[in-house]
């Protein structure tokens, strides 16, 4: 029971280590640390608070920090980047646009669709002919 409380203490050590590491080199490698964060989780219900305590800060200065190194809001940067997933899923014409959106970490397919358009200016089905005519062009 002794070495269990010493390996979950030293554990713990390691992780705040790690997180005061992040912090220590700069503001942009916290704002590092959390993109990995959200590449690694994009297909989950992520909120700012979850990301804002991955690097162990307040979320409303984390939300303030965010946007001053990216350029975008949480929300906005976490579409971009499930967008870019889309963007590959949609080259596969098996896949059912409710699949990728789920796939994605999409609640339903209207937002999905909505927020594809608003950030593509297509929507899924229209980017995805564009990209097989572009194919069957080559």
């Amino acid at each position: 029971m002794e070495l269990r409380n010493k390996m979950e203490e030293m554990l713990c050590r390691i992780i705040k280590t790690d997180r005061k590491l992040y912090k220590e080199t700069g503001d942009n490698s916290t704002i590092g640390y959390a993109i990995r964060y959200m590449e690694n989780n994009f297909n989950k219900d992520i909120s700012l608070d979850m990301a804002a305590n991955q690097v162990s800060m307040n979320s409303n200065y984390f939300s303030s920090l965010f946007r001053k190194k990216t350029g975008y809001s949480f929300v906005k940067y976490l579409q971009k980047l499930k967008i870019e997933k889309v963007k590959k899923l949609l080259s596969n014409p098996l896949k059912r646009n409710y699949e990728i959106a789920a796939e994605t970490g999409f609640e339903n397919d209207k937002y999905f669709c909505k927020v594809f358009k608003e950030l593509t200016g297509l929507t899924p089905l229209e980017y995805r002919e564009q990209l097989f005519r572009r194919t069957d062009m080559q």
